[in-house]
């Protein structure tokens, strides 16, 4: 079920939106009938879950959809603006990724293009009432030197040596561009591995889409496919067929980002989660400091974690 975390920031979103209306009678019973879907979401519903029935609620009422299309443009542009300058970066570290003895960052390619993908997931429009330019670029600035929880990931580095066909789950526009990044390395380590590459199926935030996919060109490193849904995430549940199979068929998943977190946690699936602690209760699940990554696995949960979604 939602957290009390939950509801209560999505209650504040949904005054936010009706900041520009004026017809006070009408914002009341949009309230009512959001108060209602928030109080009545079910067990393994999730915040994205309620977001998507919201949206469509404030349609109903408003005859308005929220676009991110400017903001989606703008990081999309200025992470390709840095695309070579990070790629140089990774590319300093060129010891093989496939010595699994290796313990630090040094020398591993896969591992820093993993850390700026992670990186990247600060660019949300959901969790964040803003994104700062200074801040995203002191997070680039560092992302080599980022912690990250090497035990988690020395198993992911065996997991695809071992891996056939790998699925990676994006989350945000200007995001997926460090994750292009990510594949194009990962492609060059690991050359027989079969990549796939899975997108929201509609506009949503300013998460990233097949066209923003397109636009970027992580389609010239792997197939991408539309999950078929509006969600924030990849609520299994909703999901087109095709996306399904794909995850289903994969040897192992990396899914970026709190909405893919929260609609996928508890599937039972070989996931590794890959995000930033960007909101309050996050920031509590977890016991971080807000901003700090994160990096674990479905199967094993080597963490303590309070789940909204089981």
């Amino acid at each position: 079920m939602l957290s009390a975390n939950c509801m209560c920031c999505l209650v504040k979103r949904q005054l936010k939106m009706l900041d520009n209306y004026d017809d006070e009678e009408k914002k009341a019973l949009y309230m009512k009938e959001a108060l209602s879907i928030i109080a009545n979401m079910k067990n393994g519903e999730s915040a994205p879950v309620a977001v998507k029935r919201l949206d469509g609620l404030f349609f109903e009422y408003f005859n308005e959809k929220f676009s991110f299309e400017e903001e989606k443009r703008k990081y999309n542009d200025l992470i390709l603006q840095r695309e070579d300058e990070i790629l140089e970066r990774i590319n300093s570290f060129r010891n093989s990724s496939h010595n699994s003895s290796h313990n630090s960052s040094q020398g591993d390619r896969l591992l820093a293009a993993l850390k700026f993908s992670r990186i990247g997931n600060y660019i949300d429009f959901g969790a964040l009432q803003s994104v700062e330019d200074s801040t995203l670029s002191s997070l680039i600035d560092s992302a080599p030197d980022d912690d990250f929880n090497m035990t988690e990931y020395e198993n992911f580095k065996r997991d695809v040596q071992n891996a056939k066909r790998m699925c990676i789950l994006t989350d945000n526009c200007g995001e997926i561009v460090f994750d292009k990044i990510f594949v194009k390395v990962l492609r060059e380590e690991y050359p027989s591995l079969d990549i796939k590459v899975i997108v929201r199926g509609f506009p949503v935030l300013n998460d990233a889409t097949y066209s923003d996919a397109v636009y970027v060109g992580i389609d010239r490193y792997a197939e991408v496919v539309s999950n078929g849904s509006a969600v924030a995430g990849n609520y299994l549940p909703d999901i087109s067929k095709e996306a399904l199979a794909l995850i289903d068929s994969s040897d192992l998943l990396l899914a970026k980002g709190q909405g893919n977190f929260e609609t996928m946690f508890g599937c039972g699936r070989n996931i590794y989660y890959a995000f930033l602690c960007k909101c309050e209760w996050f920031v509590r699940r977890f016991g971080m400091k807000r901003l700090e990554g994160v990096f674990v696995n479905e199967l094993r949960k080597p963490f303590s974690v309070q789940s909204s979604t089981l």
